[in-house]
Protein backbone atom coordinates (compact mmCIF):
# COMPACT_ATOMS: atom_id res chain seq x y z
CA UNK A 1 0.00 0.00 0.00
CA UNK A 2 2.47 2.39 0.54
CA UNK A 3 4.73 1.89 -2.15
CA UNK A 4 1.25 2.83 -4.12
CA UNK A 5 0.71 5.81 -1.86
CA UNK A 6 4.52 6.83 -3.10
CA UNK A 7 3.86 6.48 -6.14
CA UNK A 8 0.48 8.07 -6.32
CA UNK A 9 2.29 11.37 -4.78
CA UNK A 10 5.39 11.08 -7.02
CA UNK A 11 2.87 11.66 -10.06
CA UNK A 12 1.47 14.73 -8.74
CA UNK A 13 4.35 17.41 -9.50
CA UNK A 14 3.27 20.28 -8.28
CA UNK A 15 -0.41 19.48 -8.79
CA UNK A 16 -2.90 18.20 -5.27
CA UNK A 17 -3.16 15.28 -7.32
CA UNK A 18 -1.69 13.45 -10.55
CA UNK A 19 -3.54 13.77 -13.89
CA UNK A 20 -5.51 10.94 -15.80
CA UNK A 21 -2.80 11.22 -18.41
CA UNK A 22 0.24 11.26 -15.64
CA UNK A 23 -0.99 8.35 -14.31
CA UNK A 24 -1.99 6.26 -17.94
CA UNK A 25 1.55 7.81 -19.80
CA UNK A 26 3.80 6.19 -15.81
CA UNK A 27 1.52 2.77 -15.21
CA UNK A 28 4.23 0.68 -13.79
CA UNK A 29 3.48 -3.34 -14.56
CA UNK A 30 4.40 -4.31 -11.03
CA UNK A 31 1.87 -2.24 -9.58
CA UNK A 32 -0.89 -2.15 -12.68
CA UNK A 33 -1.83 -6.03 -12.24
CA UNK A 34 -3.36 -4.88 -8.49
CA UNK A 35 -4.88 -1.49 -9.57
CA UNK A 36 -8.03 -0.34 -10.64
CA UNK A 37 -9.75 2.88 -12.34
CA UNK A 38 -13.17 3.76 -11.97
CA UNK A 39 -15.60 7.00 -13.11
CA UNK A 40 -17.98 8.04 -10.72
CA UNK A 41 -21.26 7.97 -12.47
CA UNK A 42 -23.90 9.31 -9.94
CA UNK A 43 -25.14 6.38 -7.91
CA UNK A 44 -22.55 3.91 -9.14
CA UNK A 45 -19.06 3.66 -10.14
CA UNK A 46 -18.12 1.91 -13.98
CA UNK A 47 -14.72 0.21 -13.82
CA UNK A 48 -12.13 1.62 -16.32
CA UNK A 49 -9.64 -0.73 -15.84
CA UNK A 50 -8.90 -3.74 -13.91
CA UNK A 51 -5.41 -5.36 -12.94
CA UNK A 52 -5.01 -8.98 -13.53
CA UNK A 53 -4.07 -9.80 -9.93
CA UNK A 54 -7.85 -8.26 -9.35
CA UNK A 55 -9.08 -10.35 -12.45
CA UNK A 56 -8.03 -13.09 -10.71
CA UNK A 57 -9.37 -12.56 -7.43
CA UNK A 58 -12.83 -11.95 -8.91
CA UNK A 59 -12.79 -14.88 -11.35
CA UNK A 60 -13.83 -12.68 -14.14
CA UNK A 61 -12.87 -9.23 -15.71
CA UNK A 62 -14.96 -6.40 -14.30
CA UNK A 63 -14.06 -3.77 -16.77
CA UNK A 64 -16.98 -2.05 -18.08
CA UNK A 65 -19.14 -3.09 -15.06
CA UNK A 66 -20.00 -1.59 -11.69
CA UNK A 67 -17.62 -1.42 -9.31
CA UNK A 68 -20.13 -2.90 -6.96
CA UNK A 69 -21.22 -5.25 -9.27
CA UNK A 70 -19.87 -8.56 -6.84
CA UNK A 71 -20.91 -6.81 -3.74
CA UNK A 72 -24.07 -4.43 -4.74
CA UNK A 73 -24.97 -4.31 -0.58
CA UNK A 74 -22.08 -1.97 0.04
CA UNK A 75 -22.90 0.28 -3.69
CA UNK A 76 -24.60 3.13 -1.31
CA UNK A 77 -21.87 3.77 1.22
CA UNK A 78 -19.11 2.85 -0.92
CA UNK A 79 -20.47 5.41 -3.42
CA UNK A 80 -20.63 7.50 -0.51
CA UNK A 81 -16.76 7.48 0.42
CA UNK A 82 -15.73 7.61 -3.39
CA UNK A 83 -18.04 10.79 -4.19
CA UNK A 84 -16.69 12.33 -0.75
CA UNK A 85 -13.14 11.50 -1.10
CA UNK A 86 -13.67 12.93 -5.08
CA UNK A 87 -14.70 16.04 -3.64
CA UNK A 88 -12.62 16.41 -0.79
CA UNK A 89 -9.33 15.94 -2.89
CA UNK A 90 -8.53 12.66 -0.27
CA UNK A 91 -8.07 9.07 -0.10
CA UNK A 92 -9.85 6.40 1.45
CA UNK A 93 -8.36 3.10 2.89
CA UNK A 94 -10.68 0.08 3.04
CA UNK A 95 -10.41 -3.61 4.58
CA UNK A 96 -12.86 -5.77 3.24
CA UNK A 97 -13.67 -9.55 4.82
CA UNK A 98 -14.61 -11.66 1.81
CA UNK A 99 -15.03 -15.64 1.77
CA UNK A 100 -13.30 -17.61 -1.36
CA UNK A 101 -14.86 -20.71 -3.28
CA UNK A 102 -12.90 -22.52 -0.76
CA UNK A 103 -14.51 -21.28 1.90
CA UNK A 104 -11.64 -19.65 3.77
CA UNK A 105 -11.86 -15.93 4.74
CA UNK A 106 -9.89 -13.46 2.48
CA UNK A 107 -9.26 -9.58 3.70
CA UNK A 108 -8.92 -7.19 0.56
CA UNK A 109 -6.82 -4.31 1.43
CA UNK A 110 -7.58 -1.11 -0.89
CA UNK A 111 -6.22 2.43 -1.11
CA UNK A 112 -8.69 4.59 -3.28
CA UNK A 113 -6.89 7.92 -4.38
CA UNK A 114 -8.75 10.80 -6.91
CA UNK A 115 -7.15 11.75 -10.28
CA UNK A 116 -7.56 14.63 -11.93
CA UNK A 117 -9.40 14.37 -15.39
CA UNK A 118 -10.36 17.42 -17.99
CA UNK A 119 -13.23 19.89 -17.51
CA UNK A 120 -16.33 18.13 -18.37
CA UNK A 121 -15.41 14.79 -17.68
CA UNK A 122 -16.88 12.66 -14.91
CA UNK A 123 -14.83 12.44 -11.46
CA UNK A 124 -12.48 9.26 -11.29
CA UNK A 125 -10.63 7.28 -8.78
CA UNK A 126 -7.77 4.85 -8.88
CA UNK A 127 -7.11 2.11 -6.54
CA UNK A 128 -4.69 -0.43 -5.61
CA UNK A 129 -6.05 -3.61 -3.80
CA UNK A 130 -4.17 -7.01 -2.86
CA UNK A 131 -4.97 -9.68 -0.18
CA UNK A 132 -4.29 -11.70 2.54
CA UNK A 133 -3.69 -14.15 3.25
CA UNK A 134 -2.73 -15.24 -0.19
CA UNK A 135 -5.34 -17.19 -2.64
CA UNK A 136 -4.97 -20.77 -3.87
CA UNK A 137 -4.78 -21.50 -7.45
CA UNK A 138 -8.66 -21.19 -9.17
CA UNK A 139 -9.61 -19.66 -5.92
CA UNK A 140 -11.58 -16.40 -5.87
CA UNK A 141 -13.96 -14.01 -3.64
CA UNK A 142 -17.60 -16.45 -3.53
CA UNK A 143 -19.25 -14.20 -0.94
CA UNK A 144 -20.08 -10.09 -0.72
CA UNK A 145 -18.03 -8.66 1.45
CA UNK A 146 -19.31 -9.18 5.59
CA UNK A 147 -17.28 -7.07 7.42
CA UNK A 148 -14.92 -3.49 6.51
CA UNK A 149 -12.98 -1.24 8.44
CA UNK A 150 -12.56 2.52 6.47
CA UNK A 151 -10.44 5.28 7.19
CA UNK A 152 -9.70 8.53 5.20
CA UNK A 153 -6.23 9.53 3.82
CA UNK A 154 -5.37 12.88 4.14
CA UNK A 155 -3.44 13.89 0.69
CA UNK A 156 -2.71 17.48 1.47
CA UNK A 157 -6.26 19.40 1.28
CA UNK A 158 -7.77 17.72 4.54
CA UNK A 159 -10.77 15.00 4.93
CA UNK A 160 -14.29 14.97 5.38
CA UNK A 161 -15.72 16.00 8.87
CA UNK A 162 -17.65 12.67 9.20
CA UNK A 163 -16.18 9.17 8.82
CA UNK A 164 -16.20 7.11 6.04
CA UNK A 165 -19.11 4.85 6.11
Amino acid sequence: MQAFFEYWKGLRGAELVPTLDTWLTHLTASLAMHKFRAELHGEDAMVLFSGSALIARRGRNNTGESLYGMDSRRRAAGMWNLHQAAAHTCGVALDIHYLTTAKRPLVTHTLILPVGVLPGRMPQVIGFSVESPERQPQEVIASQGYDHIAQWIDVGAGVPPLPPR
